[in-house]
């Protein structure tokens, strides 16, 4: 496949932004990719931003090989796919086979470039069925009567670690960092699902990724990530550590998936903890406790939720505005009721599997909070406006979930995923002509 960046390139700072990205992106997908293409005029870029993973250029050996420049206004010669890094710019690109709008001024430009990769990299069934063997694996050795997981809220460094009753231990995120924490939880599991704060191209990634492989090799843990995004982390992690990496599909639906011996995958959330902890904790034990998912304040409606600062990469967050600018453009309010929504459905799809999820410390999330162990000061009730708007969220999410399992089904004839396709632009186009704001992103 040969592959060009449009519009062309005269500021030395994009181009070394685009190049790295692409760096990043592109270097994880082999030898799915022949040419990549920059016009401009401008010397190839030596290092990467410093929000950028700065392990990029040691990494980055085949990528620099099928890098080509040309001139800003030369006539790009046919290619397969176009890359828009400038959106306004997607009405003059080049022909091409393809045209992809990667601008990281847009919210899922993260998901987007990793999307394109796991479609140039297939992930073939027999891959798969190893992981899927290897997870079963794993849950077969790692049975316990309680399920601890573990989130980055501030009220980790409240527990009292003497007290922790033993268990299959699962953390996530960025608790890799606290070398301290991980002794005393020797997980099982280590879980991370985000785009660009731990598959991504961001320095934050590049750093977590850097902690992740101390943590896997000073413990016997499993790594479980999503499988869209295997190919970055085959691609950034050691060799020794490649096979401690459990990808798992993820797929639409209603509710979780509860037995994944029978269906490998994920139900599709926005949260590690409803997307992995929880249905992995439902194949572990009966009883699941929750520690440091503190979530927020209903009042805190402007900001996002605050996290144990042992375990926040409080330099690389800190850096992250610049990596992925477009990712702050969520609404963020939007984001939390749709989260206490999922969990709530979540604990109770568990619940009826005879699973009894708890909290283990003060958390603000309703379902959580109304679930506290003894000792757990409870959280206050939600307000009225706060439930409706948990519910309005929830159920968006649930035509969400049915749109996209139809369009990826392979039952659905084409013509009917037109004809839904189409029902929702013009749905849209009703909407926003009546002067309607724009609807939070990914509600179509």
């Amino acid at each position: 496949m040969r592959i060009a960046f449009h519009p062309a390139f005269d500021d030395a700072a994009a181009l070394a932004d685009q190049y790295w990205r692409a760096a990043h992106y592109l270097g994880a997908v082999g030898d799915a990719v022949d040419v990549i293409t920059f016009r401009t005029n401008l010397p190839a870029p030596v290092a990467p931003p410093a929000y950028l993973d700065q392990s990029l250029p040691a990494r980055s050996g085949e990528f620099v090989r099928k890098v080509r420049f040309e001139g800003p206004s030369a006539q790009l010669s046919p290619h397969d796919l176009v890359i828009v890094w400038k959106a306004e710019r997607r009405r003059d690109a080049p022909e091409a086979a393809e045209h992809v709008v990667l601008d990281s001024s847009m919210l899922h430009e993260g998901d987007l470039w990793i999307e394109l990769g796991a479609r140039l990299t297939p992930v073939s069934a027999d891959a798969r069925a190893k992981a899927h063997a290897r997870l079963v694996g794993a849950f077969d050795a790692a049975q316990a009567p309680i399920a601890n997981l573990f989130g980055s809220g501030p009220s980790l460094g409240a527990i009292d670690w003497a007290a922790l009753p033993p268990g299959v231990n699962i953390v996530c995120n960025s608790l890799v960092t606290n070398l301290d924490y991980m002794a005393r939880i020797r997980p099982a599991f280590i879980v991370a699902v985000d785009p660009i704060f731990h598959a991504g191209c961001s320095r934050h990634a590049g750093v977590f990724r850097e902690k992740l492989v101390t943590a896997l090799r000073g413990s016997d843990a499993w790594f479980v990530a999503q499988e869209r995004d295997a190919h970055l982390y085959h691609a950034a992690l050691p060799e020794d550590v490649r096979e401690r990496v459990i990808p798992v599909p993820t797929r639409f639906g209603l509710t979780p998936n509860l037995d994944m011996r029978r269906r490998f995958c994920f139900a599709a959330t926005r949260n590690v903890l409803t997307l992995a902890m929880l249905p992995l904790a439902a194949h572990l034990a009966r009883e699941v406790r929750c520690y440091g998912f503190d979530g927020r304040a209903e009042s805190e409606r402007e900001t996002f939720w605050a996290y144990d600062p042992s375990v926040a990469l409080t330099e690389e967050l800190a850096l992250q505005r610049q990596a992925h600018p477009g990712f702050f453009s969520l609404d963020y309010q939007d984001y939390y009721a749709l989260h206490c929504g999922t969990v709530e459905a979540w604990i109770a799809a568990m619940a009826r599997r005879g699973v009894n999820v708890r909290s283990a410390t003060p958390s603000h999330i309703p379902a959580l909070a109304a679930r506290g162990l003894p000792g757990i000061a409870p959280a206050s009730a939600p307000s009225r406006g706060f439930t409706r708007e948990i519910a309005r969220t929830y159920a968006r999410r649930q035509a969400q979930a049915v749109y996209g399992a139809v369009l990826e089904s392979g039952w659905a004839p084409a013509w009917a995923k037109r004809a839904l396709r189409g029902i929702v632009r013009v749905g849209k186009r009703n909407v926003l002509s009546r002067g309607a704001p724009e609807p939070p992103a990914g509600f179509w």
